[in-house]
Order: C-alpha cells, then structure tokens, then sequence
C-alpha cells in the first residue's frame, strides 16, 4: 500500500472523481491529494485545501470494485495525521452522500455560520457543492 503526495489530477485521479460524481472544475493551486494505490492499482484519492489556519477536505474518492475494504477510513486517518503535521488543528468538508462515514470517524455537523470566514472563500462553498451540503468539522489534536 502507498500513499502519494500530487498537485495535480491526471488521468486516473479525473475518472475517479467523475465516477463518483465529485467537482474537479473548480481544482486549484490550493488543492493537494493524497492517492493510495494497492496491488489492484489506484485504491483511491483524497483532496484538501488550507485555508489559513484552517483545512478544507474535499473530494474523497474510492473506486466502486475497492469499497468495502477500509480504503476510505485509511485515507481519512493519512490526510488527518498529514494536516496535524502543519499545525492545523480544523478540518472542515461538505458532503451531499457521506454524513454518517464522516460522522463514524468523529466528524461533527455544524452550520454554515459557525465555518471560518477565510473558508466560506472557498470554491466548495462559493459554486462547487450545492447550498444543501451538509458542512463537517474535526478538531484535530
């Protein structure tokens, strides 16, 4: 199993997130991900943002035929340690499909009002998930 590191999406990354209905229009400078492949090849992705003192989670994908096998909490549990490593302490995420796997790993849900303002900047909230996006929030220690 390998976790890597990219600024960019490339051909497999682009699939995946269109596969699983995810925005990739709006990916920017800002934007990192972390893929993990696997002896079955690319296992899945997962995006972020930093915004300040504060993290953006966007865009965690895992492909139809590998879910079910925990690629997903893996790759939660890698981006939080990667964020804490930058001394940022709150993840933030919009989800439309995936409260109750974000809520099973400690994620709260808040209102929109209580997000940061410099986060409320970001192409996430601005155009890229709709308004009824359930907004998420870790406070990581």
């Amino acid at each position: 199993m390998t976790f890597t590191e990219q600024a960019f999406l490339n051909e497999a990354t682009q699939e995946l997130l269109q596969h699983n209905s995810l925005p990739a229009d709006d990916i920017s400078e800002k934007t990192r991900f972390f893929t993990l492949a696997t002896e079955d090849g690319l296992s899945g992705m997962i995006g972020w943002e930093i915004h300040g003192n504060h993290a953006l989670l966007r865009s965690l994908a895992v492909p139809a035929s590998a879910r079910g096998k925990g690629y997903g909490s893996l790759l939660v549990a890698h981006l939080e340690a990667h964020i804490c490593s930058l001394n940022v302490t709150e993840l933030y995420l919009l989800t439309t499909t995936a409260e109750a796997f974000f809520t099973g790993r400690n994620y709260q849900v808040i209102s929109r009002s209580d997000v940061p303002e410099i986060m409320l900047e970001a192409s996430e909230f601005t155009t890229a998930c709709p308004a009824s996006a359930i907004v998420m929030k870790k406070t990581l220690v």
